[in-house]
């Protein structure tokens, strides 16, 4: 058996890809159909927080012709970078997955997902070698 890839939670083999996390799934190389890498949903914790600071920009920003405080406008603009801060954190924390989805028997799947991007490329050229070596 050749071994393209072998990971913690990934095994690519010139056969089958073996998926160990969330949960073990086998999926045969041989019925894979248009096999496509994509990015998956960002942490929603990190939009949230970019929501909240761009809604603290907004809402600070409208009512400063109406308070005219300079008090007022130093929370704005502390909470506004406190939000900003969070998000820009988190989003480098927990980068947007990458993901590998093919269609497996009529039905689209998520086969793998990881944050890693080194690692990622290492799959999807495995995964691209053992296609090619299918078709050979």
């Amino acid at each position: 058996m050749v071994t393209y890839y072998q990971g913690h939670t990934i095994r690519v083999t010139h056969e089958t890809i073996d998926v160990w996390w969330p949960d073990h799934r086998q999926f045969a190389i041989a019925d894979l159909k248009e096999v496509h890498a994509c990015r998956g949903d960002a942490d929603p914790g990190a939009i949230r927080s970019m929501g909240a600071a761009a809604l603290t920009v907004v809402v600070f920003g409208g009512s400063w012709s109406v308070l005219h405080s300079v008090g007022l406008l130093v929370i704005g603009v502390l909470l506004a970078a406190i939000a900003f801060g969070h998000g820009s954190a988190t989003f480098r924390l927990y980068p947007t997955p990458l993901e590998l989805h093919a269609t497996y028997h009529g039905e689209e799947v998520r086969l793998w997902y990881t944050r890693d991007a080194r690692m990622f490329g290492q799959v999807r050229r495995a995964l691209v070698r053992a296609m090619e070596a299918l078709d050979n």
